[in-house]
């Protein structure tokens, strides 16, 4: 697409648009898409464990899927009893003790399951610092193309999983993909274009993470009434096979130097301004922004990644479960939307406290939910929490380009998603580790209550005062809709011929 002499669009809404369309395919199914197969893959993996170890231990094999036919609700330890009297019926005696170690062994705990997460944001954190310096150097199309046919072949091979370890190795693939199509990539694509309107646009494409993540859930399940869960895996995997092309037509590095129009020659010059990473690692801005995402990054994916299965827990069903996931991401839509938006005129830091207190008070009333079960509260703090989340979400990008500047933004937010995906990878694990050990849920969202409180005072302690001084002169002035004709079509042939050997690709 290319603007033409006339037109009134400003090209960078383009790229939060797109941007927006691959966080939504990239995010919504590494993260969020894959939990509504949790008690299915903890089913059959189960299953399929325990059979192996009966036939280490004894030489005997039983038919996975009628061991999974034995146990109730899905819990294989359940089917001790029936087990063991289809064991003897085929003349085959273990003592119950033996056979329950057999079946703890080789059954699949939500704690185990859950530390595939944990693999995706460790991998994602280690090779976020390495992705934002080769998007600073070579630009981000040839990343966002890798990432697209990374993930459709690991969700391909989802499909095909046979034990836990082949789950792990589909999320160090998707680990991967993050780094090369997932958040870096898409704020740094973003922040080249736009200086006045940033928090706008960086807005509209994060709202990508909350659509493909409120969306992915409940479509899957609705799959599943035309598949089994591995069927479901390899049809979604052809959503980025679609995003490919899209990629290749509408990405573009940065606004070309020839740009005419105000806010492409304002977002070119921001380009030259801000910190070196260095200059960044000693500064306050950049451990408090570090410290408040590790935070608030392991609060949004523990609630993210379990809010399915606590809703489970407490009773609801299969789709009411995957549709309360969706009012999580929904509301993180939403608060993603307006406060990119309103932080332009209210101030970053009073919108991000704002929406630090909605989060911190949504999860006060989902921990309510889990001693007094009342369904009227989770759906309050289910919108709470994620119309506050999106709002930080979002602010955190933002200012990462605002504190810092663009000169090194790359490097600078690959060193901030080191710290903050160790904070994310932990909380899906550690939240399944401690509901295994205490049997609720009151406990690990506990734990996430404490952490917001400490991201409160970190974002409190933040020192907005610099943000001008990462601008070029006279920045404040550009509008995106001031563009008239911000690349006619003959600059628009120099631009992508330049793109060839050049950054405009």
């Amino acid at each position: 697409m290319s603007e033409t002499t006339g037109s009134r669009l400003y090209y960078g809404w383009v790229i939060a648009f797109t941007a927006f369309l691959i966080l939504s395919v990239s995010n919504g199914m590494t993260l969020t898409g894959p939990t509504v197969f949790d008690e299915l893959i903890i089913d059959e993996l189960s299953a399929l464990g325990v059979v192996t170890e009966l036939n280490a231990a004894h030489g005997v094999e039983v038919d996975p899927q009628a061991l999974r036919a034995l146990a109730e609700d899905g819990r294989i330890r359940a089917a001790l009893p029936a087990l063991r009297e289809l064991l003897a019926a085929e003349g085959v005696m273990i003592d119950e003790a033996e056979l329950a170690a057999i079946i703890d062994r080789g059954a699949v705990s939500v704690g185990a399951l859950k530390l595939r997460d944990l693999i995706t944001l460790f991998t994602a954190g280690a090779l976020g610092f390495f992705a934002g310096a080769l998007a600073d150097r070579v630009g981000v199309k040839p990343l966002m193309v890798a990432g697209m046919a990374l993930l459709a072949g690991a969700y391909w091979y989802y499909g095909q999983v046979q034990t836990l370890a082949d789950v792990y190795i589909v999320h160090f693939l998707f680990g991967v993909l993050l780094t090369l199509a997932g958040l870096i990539v898409n704020v740094i694509l973003v922040s080249r274009w736009f200086v006045r309107k940033r928090g706008l646009a960086i807005g509209i494409a994060l709202a990508g993470t909350s659509i493909g993540n409120a969306v992915l859930p409940p479509l899957n399940a609705w799959l599943l009434n035309f598949g089994d869960w591995r069927d479901v895996f390899t049809w979604v995997a052809v959503l980025p096979v679609i995003m490919i092309p899209l990629i290749f037509l509408l990405v573009r590095n940065q606004p070309p130097a020839s740009s005419t129009g105000a806010a492409a020659r304002a977002a070119v010059a921001a380009t030259r301004y801000g910190m070196t990473l260095g200059e960044a690692l000693r500064s306050r801005n950049f451990w408090m922004l570090a410290g408040l995402a590790m935070c608030t990054f392991y609060s949004i994916l523990a609630m993210g990644t379990h809010t399915f299965l606590f809703m489970r827990d407490e009773g609801y069903s299969v789709m009411v479960a995957s549709t309360g996931s969706s009012i999580l991401f929904i509301g993180g839509l939403v608060g993603k939307l307006i406060s990119g938006h309103v932080a332009e005129t209210l101030g970053r830091q009073r919108v991000l406290l704002v929406g630090l207190g909605l989060m911190f008070s949504g999860v006060v009333c989902i921990v309510l939910t889990s001693m007094v079960h009342s369904p009227q509260l989770l759906w309050v703090g289910l919108s709470l929490f994620g119309f506050g989340w999106g709002g930080i979400y979002t602010l955190i990008q933002l200012l990462c380009a605002d504190l810092f500047g663009l000169k090194s933004l790359g490097k600078i937010i690959g060193a901030i998603t080191v710290l903050d995906t160790f904070g994310g990878g932990l909380g899906p694990f550690v939240t399944g580790i401690l509901y295994d050990s205490s049997g609720s849920y009151v406990l690990p969202f506990m734990v996430i209550t404490t952490l917001l409180a400490i991201a409160i005072v970190c974002g409190a302690l933040l020192r907005t005062d610099v943000v001008d001084r990462m601008r070029p002169p006279g920045a404040s002035e550009a509008e995106p809709d001031e563009e008239a004709a911000e690349m006619p079509a003959r600059q628009v042939g120099t631009a992508q011929a330049a793109g060839a050997t050049g950054r405009a690709q």
